[in-house]
């Protein structure tokens, strides 16, 4: 009369993602491109065409906060307008 053995959950590890969603289009068709070499980060939108280039301020930045510094200048330029 041995007692039953408990399942064991394994959480998934949460990943950076690659795609992004676009804020003009609304689509999930936003990639980042970083070229190291001019300390450039350019990042475009498959669906609408919508590009824009970001100066990466560290060497050590992830598509994720080039991606937010293009979102950064959108609001800024919505809000001047």
């Amino acid at each position: 009369m041995g007692r039953r053995r408990r399942k064991i959950l394994r959480m998934p590890k949460k990943r950076i993602p690659n795609v992004f969603t676009c804020l003009l289009c609304g689509k999930k068709a936003v990639t980042v491109r970083i070229q190291k070499n001019n300390e450039i980060a350019i990042v475009q939108c498959a669906a609408c065409n919508a590009k824009g280039e970001v100066r990466l301020k560290l060497p050590t930045m992830a598509p994720v906060d080039a991606y937010s510094l293009w979102c950064d200048e959108i609001y800024k330029s919505s809000k001047k307008a």
